[in-house]
C-alpha cells in the first residue's frame, strides 16, 4: 500500500469522525432547544416512587436503579399518569418516597424527574459526542489534506523563486 494510499484512508476516516461530531453538535443544540422548550412549558408538581428497578451492571458489580414514579396531574380530571425515570447508579429514593415530577400538562412529551441528568443529560451526551471527534479529527483530516496537496513542479518552483528574487 503506498503512502498516498494510507493518507486518503485516513482522510476518508478522520473526515467520517469530522462529520458525525457535527451531527452531534447539531444535535446537542437541538437537544437544547427542545429542553429550554420544555422547562418554559412545564409544571412542577409531586409523584411518588411506586417501584425501583434494579439492573446489574459491569458484570455485576455494580447496579443501575430505575424508578418508576406515579403522579396526579394538575387537571384533576385527567387520570394519574405512572413513567419509569432515567437510570442511575447512585439513586438514593425508596418506594413510596415523595418526589418532584416535571411535565408538560399540553403535550404528550415524557414526564421527567427534575434531576440535572434528567433534565440536561441529553444535551451534555451529545455535546460531549460532538467535541471529541470534532477535536481529534479535524486537526488529523487538514494534515491529511495538506499532505495529499499536489507538488508544483520543480522548475516551476525554481522559476517562482527567481522572479521573486528579482523583484
Amino acid at each position: 500500500m503506498t503512502q498516498r494510499t494510507q493518507i486518503l484512508i485516513w482522510a476518508a476516516a478522520t473526515a467520517l469522525g469530522t462529520a458525525f461530531g457535527c451531527w452531534m453538535g447539531v444535535r446537542a443544540v437541538s437537544s437544547a432547544r427542545d429542553t429550554l422548550a420544555f422547562l418554559d412549558r412545564s409544571v412542577v408538581t409531586r409523584g411518588e416512587i411506586v417501584s425501583v428497578r434494579r439492573e446489574s451492571a459491569e458484570g455485576g458489580a455494580r447496579s443501575v436503579y430505575y424508578p418508576t414514579v406515579r403522579f396526579q396531574p394538575i387537571d384533576p380530571a385527567d387520570p394519574p399518569v405512572e413513567f419509569e425515570g432515567y437510570g442511575s447508579m447512585s439513586f438514593q429514593g425508596s418506594v413510596g418516597e415523595a418526589v418532584d415530577v416535571r411535565y408538560d400538562p399540553d403535550a404528550e412529551h415524557a414526564p421527567r424527574l427534575p434531576t440535572w441528568f434528567g433534565t440536561w443529560g441529553e444535551t451534555t451526551i451529545a455535546a460531549g459526542l460532538s467535541i471529541v471527534p470534532v477535536t481529534l479529527c479535524g486537526p488529523v483530516l487538514a494534515f491529511c489534506l495538506i499532505a495529499l496537496r499536489p507538488e508544483q513542479p520543480k522548475a516551476r518552483r525554481a522559476s517562482t523563486a527567481t522572479n521573486e528574487a528579482t523583484a
